[in-house]
């Protein structure tokens, strides 16, 4: 999918506001494993922020950055995605103070290992802090490494891959799929078909 076809696709199913969440499959190495993991469609996640009035996507990919939103979404499988938003509406003053916080983790490089710490970044633990403590709001409750469906050869080779043979299965974590379930969330848009 080209990005202008992504673009028209993203215009004709919503219009996105500061703060939403967006969903979708990726297409990266570890995506399989999360969907795994998780029993969910949803392996990447980020926060919809504007510049100069144009919609991206704060995310933690290799780093943490601003992704144009028509680029994000052509990453993704098919150019599909779910655009959620809080049931109560984020005021001005979590707004900024979520951009604030979202700055402070700005280049942090990706982690791997999905650690529960601020050192380094990955997606949902990104926009988790970011609504804790930007705006007040847990999204969902964090879970230990071992809740997660990691009988699966495919998730344990990956895991085992990042961590060695000092897996902590206890190690708070949260995934796209944990936020995308979460009741203070609902969906503006959903190109997958899925409910």
């Amino acid at each position: 999918m080209t990005l202008l076809h992504a673009l028209i696709s993203f215009a004709l199913a919503a219009t996105p506001t500061e703060g939403d969440l967006i969903f979708h499959t990726s297409r990266s190495t570890q995506s399989e494993a999360i969907q795994l993991a998780t029993a969910s469609p949803y392996s990447h996640v980020g926060i919809i922020t504007f510049q100069n009035g144009e919609p991206m996507v704060y995310e933690a990919v290799q780093t943490v950055k601003t992704t144009p939103l028509p680029e994000w979404i052509a990453r993704g499988e098919g150019g599909k995605y779910r655009l959620m938003r809080t049931v109560e509406p984020l005021d001005n003053r979590q707004l900024e103070s979520m951009k604030t916080i979202g700055q402070k983790h700005q280049q942090k490089r990706y982690d791997i290992r999905f650690e529960w710490s601020d050192e380094k970044m990955y997606c949902s633990e990104l926009v988790w802090k970011i609504y804790k403590e930007g705006a007040g709001i847990q999204l969902s409750k964090p879970r230990t490494m071992d809740s997660y469906h990691i009988g699966n050869p495919e998730v344990r080779r990956t895991i085992e891959a990042r961590w060695g043979a000092s897996v902590n299965w206890k190690e708070n974590m949260v995934a796209p799929s944990d936020l995308a379930e979460s009741p203070l969330l609902k969906v503006v848009s959903d190109t997958t078909g899925r409910q």
